[in-house]
């Protein structure tokens, strides 16, 4: 059974894009059958396509318009009939038996929903199967609080009622809040086990600082970083795009309060592009020169494992998450995080002691619970180290199986 991976294509940044790759690895690793996958031919993808290659046997790529920028993608995605087209004319050059689309929320992929159902169709007696991998429904967020939520939900709920996909969801949490909202669906909604990003195998510190020092940043944040290193002082990471979503803002002003009321001499670190990243520089400019010393801000990195690895504390306040793998990394490295109440998490919490929730958006909560982890890992002064049992139970084996067991191929 040859299979397709397609995603939805959604940002150069999107952590849904690097779920599917590390989903092919995993495919590649265990199964010997052909395995495809289809990209937007837009130079943002490049990374992605480049990345996706060392595991597919052929990448296709067409004319995508970029989901992040439509409107109200959720009716729109499905009434762009050249899109729905394009994708399924790429998918019958191929000929898979399985097409796996990828969506972090309900409202993504549905012109490749279509396509693909069209595909089977076409094709019924070659008893193809379409399975959905969803991160982050939001259901009922999005009834109460989105512009035509309401509306939005009935139309979904035909939609996916009607082509019946199998719906695969990465948490618990998610898939019963799937299931009692798409009840057409319940039969055909599972749970599967995510891929974890690839584990590095060196995970010192000072190992991790030498792969920045020859990577591709400004200097001045080198020498910042390496400083920090050499004067033992403890680092905390920022590390998402810099976007309302994920409130940068607020997790600058937790560091701020931090140094001002416990006169920590803890450091910023500040990694993601995003509308908000010159309104963060902007407010690290009126900072005092002792507080800008003790802040770097870097761009977008394609390698963020590097830089949680040289942290001792991740600040996580974003109000909901995706595919969140920064979260997994840091799990899967036993990393101190201090993250908000979102959903999906809370099987993964369980592997680690690492990782304290905070319900509200106070900066003298996020302060105080900061600075009591720091002296706690001062004290300790422990080294970097794997969370074997977290690794073992998310592996690239237990993934496969679980897709295998639910999808039946």
């Amino acid at each position: 059974m040859d299979i397709l991976f397609i995603s939805s294509n959604s940002s150069s940044r999107g952590g849904g894009e690097d779920f599917i790759i590390y989903l092919s690895r995993v495919f590649h690793k265990f199964y010997k059958n052909t395995l495809f996958s289809i990209y937007s031919d837009q130079a943002y993808m490049d990374n992605f396509v480049n990345s996706i290659k060392e595991y597919t046997t052929k990448v296709v790529r067409i004319n995508y318009t970029q989901l992040s920028k439509r409107k109200l993608r959720f009716f729109s995605s499905t009434m762009d009939f050249m899109q729905i087209f394009r994708i399924y004319s790429a998918i019958n050059t191929l000929k898979p038996k399985l097409i796996i689309i990828n969506q972090q929320y309900d409202e993504d992929s549905l012109d490749i929903l279509i396509s693909s159902f069209i595909y089977k169709i076409l094709n019924i007696s070659n008893s193809v199967k379409i399975a959905c991998v969803m991160h982050m429904p939001r259901v009922r967020n999005k009834v109460k609080n989105q512009p035509f939520g309401f509306f939005r939900y009935l139309y979904l709920l035909i939609i996916y009622g009607f082509f019946k996909p199998t719906l695969l969801l990465t948490s618990k949490e998610c898939l019963n809040e799937f299931k009692q909202y798409y009840f057409f669906n319940k039969k055909k909604s599972f749970l599967i086990k995510s891929p974890l990003p690839n584990i590095k195998e060196n995970i010192s510190k000072q190992y991790s600082l030498e792969i920045i020092n020859n990577s591709i940043i400004d200097e001045s944040a080198k020498n910042k970083l390496n400083n920090w290193y050499l004067n033992k002082k403890q680092i905390i990471l920022i590390g998402c795009q810099m976007k309302a979503q994920k409130n940068p803002l607020f997790a600058l002003s937790c560091w701020v309060k931090l140094r001002n009321v416990y006169k920590s001499n803890a450091c910023l670190l500040i990694i993601g592009d995003g509308p908000l990243k010159n309104k963060l520089s902007k407010k690290i400019s009126t900072l005092s020169p002792s507080q800008i010393e003790d802040i770097t801000q870097i761009g977008w990195v394609s390698d963020l494992s590097r830089y949680i690895l040289i942290s001792d504390l991740l600040l996580m306040p974003s109000s909901f998450e995706g595919m969140n793998l920064t979260l997994l990394e840091c799990i899967s490295y036993n990393k101190e995080i201090i993250l908000s109440k979102f959903e999906g998490i809370n099987e993964i919490k369980r592997f680690t002691k690492c990782c304290t929730q905070i319900n509200e958006f106070d900066s003298a909560l996020w302060a105080n619970k900061i600075n009591k982890i720091l002296l706690e890992r001062l004290n300790k002064k422990s080294k970097n180290s794997l969370n074997k049992d977290f690794i073992k139970h998310y592996s690239d084996y237990e993934c496969f199986q679980s897709f295998k067991r639910t999808i039946n191929f």
